[in-house]
């Protein structure tokens, strides 16, 4: 799903969505020209037109997209960026030099000589290959960020927050993410293997049926729609 922000005053949005196609890990150009046909085709739905548009923001999760707290010593804002590229190779199973490293001071105790920072990460490639659908339409992305911190940016930006615990599960098609967050305590993300494919194939193998009948069965069951298509699977 796209949803679009208008220009004047922030006031009026679009939410278009498109269905995609199963596609396997061995047709990456394909992949890459249906995501993009997708995105053109939520845009014109809108009435917009994907090299005019601007201000375009991407959200992307995957293995390649680490986010942890660290603490760091005692530096001047100028200072962290060198610091954490070092430090950074302590918390990302990764070559940090194919890795794109962004971060935010989220603490600064004068009083223990520390900064809580929090990290994110991410593989130039996979980064790349997030934007390709884009650039296939003559468009970049103004902001990428990690899909956990964009959540979290949305509660923080249109809910007034307190001192109270919130905690976020974003549930994917593939995998999910569970996000706890809590002004002025330890930022907590964790990607979960377990998505809507995962509660598919748990109804396909309990009622022995082929998959895309399970998956049939699971959208008409979460639908508002009156007629559920889940009284016409049998149990065998």
């Amino acid at each position: 799903m796209i949803a679009f922000q208008g220009s004047i005053g922030g006031s009026r949005y679009w939410l278009a969505e498109h269905p995609l196609p199963p596609f396997s890990s061995d047709q990456e150009k394909q992949k890459h020209e249906m995501l993009a046909r997708a995105i053109a085709e939520c845009m014109g739905r809108a009435g917009l037109s994907p090299r005019s548009f601007r201000g375009i923001s991407m959200g992307v999760s995957g293995p390649a997209v680490i986010i942890k707290q660290i603490s760091l010593p005692l530096l001047a804002d100028e200072e962290v960026g060198q610091a954490l590229r070092f430090e950074a190779r302590k918390h990302i199973p990764f070559d940090t030099q194919g890795m794109i490293i962004d971060f935010q001071i989220i603490g600064r105790y004068p009083s223990e000589k520390r900064l809580d920072v929090l990290l994110a990460a991410v593989s130039e490639d996979f980064q790349e290959q997030q934007l390709a659908p884009l650039r296939l339409l003559g468009a970049d992305a103004d902001i990428v960020d990690a899909a956990p911190l964009a959540l979290t940016n949305a509660l923080v930006h249109n809910a007034p927050l307190d001192r109270e615990p919130y905690l976020l599960l974003d549930i994917g098609h593939v995998s999910s993410h569970l996000t706890v967050f809590q002004r002025g305590e330890p930022y907590f993300t964790r990607r979960l293997d377990f998505g809507g494919r995962t509660l598919t194939r748990a109804i396909a193998d309990g009622v022995r049926v082929p998959f895309d009948e399970a998956e049939e069965w699971k959208l008409a069951a979460g639908s508002d729609e009156p007629g559920s298509a889940s009284t016409g699977i049998s149990r065998r």
